[in-house]
């Protein structure tokens, strides 16, 4: 029998070698059957309730509609989705392409051949989205507990680095950095449009936030609007959920947000945060809106 082989590894699971222990137990229980392996379909860091940007799953609906292959081999019902509804469709459309569904794990087939095995079928795919909720409440409250205590959620921030302890990791406020950082809001307090700021820094040579990269008016616009550089930390704005079998990233209101406040890690004074404000604010409604910065002729970037 020609099997092809599916492994996924969702972005909650960080075993680096995850997928490839899928793989090879798979291989190994098709062997043990005499199954040829004819093809291998793998997805990394797709979570189990995203159908709409996994085109390896895309890629294997379109090889069993061609028959390619005549059985489907994954670890467990996990791996083809967190969503009832859609995995079942997904379930439904292999079995109409003539393609048996085994898991490896439990040895066991998918029928799909009568409603009672369909009830069947749903109700283990009712549990398998109810896990997934129960991890993603998990996630959430652990992060959450650790943005109560003013801990790093999140990734670098320029301006600090990042120190690992026995709590978690903490902020650290880089006097190099935190100096540009000043240079910046004090530049914009002043008058200087964020595409002034950025060309002058780059002139000097500063290296940029990112490494290797310049300094872009859009990172210096982020940065001046970043309530952590005078002592206040913020997580939650930006969520995200899932409708039509695809995230979308959301805002959250302020009720839902944890607000910390640390002054040992404010690198603005209150004086320049109100006044670099200030200037965010009267340059909002400028000619570049997403930059605040006045157009230096009539019709700039019209004739581009």
């Amino acid at each position: 029998m020609k099997a092809a082989l599916y492994a996924r590894r969702s972005t909650t699971e960080h075993q680096a070698a995850s997928l490839d222990a899928q793989v090879e137990e798979a291989r190994r229980w098709c062997a043990a059957r005499g199954w040829e392996v004819v093809a291998t379909y793998l997805e990394d860091g797709v979570s189990r309730a995203e159908f709409v940007n996994r085109p390896a799953l895309g890629k294997l609906l379109a090889g069993a509609a061609d028959g390619l292959f005549e059985a489907l081999v994954m670890r467990d019902d996990s791996r083809l989705g967190g969503d009832m509804y859609r995995t079942g469709m997904v379930l439904q459309d292999l079995h109409d392409a003539g393609v048996a569904v085994w898991y490896y794990a439990s040895s066991e087939r998918v029928s799909f051949d009568d409603p009672t095995a369909k009830l069947i079928s749903a109700v283990k795919l009712y549990a398998s989205e109810t896990e997934r909720l129960k991890i993603t409440g998990r996630v959430r409250e652990h992060l959450e507990h650790r943005a109560r205590k003013g801990l790093n959620v999140g990734g670098r921030v320029y301006g600090y680095r990042n120190e690992r302890t026995a709590e978690g990791v903490r902020y650290v406020v880089v006097p190099e950095e935190a100096a540009v950082v000043c240079e910046i809001f004090e530049r914009h307090a002043t008058g200087q449009g964020i595409r002034g700021i950025a060309k002058a820094l780059n002139a000097r040579g500063v290296p940029g936030p990112r490494p290797g990269r310049p300094w872009a008016p859009g990172g210096i616009h982020a940065m001046l609007r970043r309530e952590r550089y005078a002592g206040v930390l913020e997580w939650g704005r930006v969520g995200a959920e899932y409708k039509g079998g695809t995230r979308h990233t959301i805002e959250r209101p302020a009720s839902e947000r944890i607000r910390v406040e640390r002054p040992e890690l404010a690198i603005v004074g209150a004086d320049l945060w109100k006044r670099a404000q200030a200037r965010v604010v009267a340059t909002a409604g400028a000619h570049t809106k997403r930059y605040g910065r006045e157009p230096a002729y009539l019709l700039t970037g019209l004739g581009r």
